[in-house]
């Protein structure tokens, strides 16, 4: 089981040059080898009280996926194949908005460029590298099911980077809303970052 610690994550930003914000800092982790369709990988966050900045940092991760599921990679919805966020910081690249425009599913939405791998061999799991694309694709940060946690990614993402449960989100979002930011920088480690920390 990955140990995901204040320290280790700092440590990864540390260790790959990564600008660590004073306030809040977003945050995925790639598992290796990850079950394809599976909830295996992490988002979570790092903050303080942004009214005392500088002080101890608190960090929650939760159960999530930062690539896309079967569905997608069988029949990418883009001729170039499916979308798999690559590794990397992304600053200022998402803000406070909805998913697909809908009032019901409250999200970080993508607000800047972001870089891809694009999968079109269709073999169920998502491939890292191949051919890049960096732009506005709509990749959100947001949940699956409302009321129960997913047991599967299905059509939950088709390169969005998604929470199993929505209450570890609006955790998240409740956060974020107290920073008093209108935007947030997206950072995706991959799991041995945090292993090497």
């Amino acid at each position: 089981m990955l140990n995901i610690t204040l320290d280790a994550v700092r440590s990864a930003y540390d260790n790959l040059n990564y600008r660590w914000h004073p306030v809040f800092n977003l945050f995925g982790i790639r598992t290796l080898n990850g079950e394809p369709d599976a909830f295996d990988d992490f988002i979570g966050c790092a903050y303080n009280d942004p009214e005392t900045p500088g002080t101890e940092f608190s960090l929650s991760a939760y159960h999530a996926t930062t690539d896309p599921g079967i569905a997608f990679l069988n029949h990418p919805d883009n001729p170039n194949g499916t979308a798999v966020l690559k590794c990397g910081q992304y600053t200022d690249s998402h803000k406070p908005g909805f998913h697909r425009g809908n009032k019901a599913h409250p999200a970080l939405i993508q607000a800047a460029p972001l870089t891809v791998w694009r999968d079109r061999n269709r073999d169920n799991k998502p491939d890292i590298g191949g051919r890049i694309q960096t732009g506005m694709f709509g990749l959100n940060i947001h949940r699956a099911n409302l009321v129960l946690p997913a047991e599967h990614i299905g059509l939950w993402s088709a390169g969005c980077q998604v929470f199993r449960k929505a209450a570890s989100l609006a955790k998240v979002l409740a956060m974020a809303r107290l920073t008093g930011l209108s935007r947030f920088t997206y950072t995706l480690l991959n799991e041995s970052d945090i292993i090497k920390a």
